[in-house]
């Protein structure tokens, strides 16, 4: 097992997602800490096994609710970065694309 370290980011992420949860139901925050957890421990044991996405960044879904564990590995210390819902994610992409998009046009005239 490998020691996790989580960010003070992924700290946030995961007390609003139980906040949210807990204001639907209390016992959809219960379910979604254990999700969180088994998750967490699959990371630990072999954090290997989940391929690198982006730069070094490797992802861990959880089972049964719609988030990914966003994590590094850092000789012995395993960082998460975040915990995104899947569609927070994407639009997260896509915002950067459109601004590098933007950008690139803003150049293009630039030069011209």
């Amino acid at each position: 097992m490998f020691l996790i370290k989580i960010s003070e980011d992924a700290q946030f992420d995961i007390k609003e997602i139980i906040t949210y949860y807990n204001k639907i139901e209390f016992s959809l925050s219960k379910k979604f800490m254990k999700d969180l957890e088994k998750s967490i421990s699959k990371i630990a044991k072999n954090p290997y096994n989940f391929q690198i996405r982006y730069k070094s960044v490797r992802i861990s879904f959880t089972k049964t609710f719609p988030y990914g564990i966003h994590f590094i590995i850092d000789k012995i210390l395993y960082l998460c970065l975040k915990c995104f819902t899947q569609k927070d994610f994407l639009n997260s992409i896509f915002v950067n694309l459109d601004d590098k998009i933007y950008n690139t046009q803003l150049k293009a005239k630039s030069l011209r």
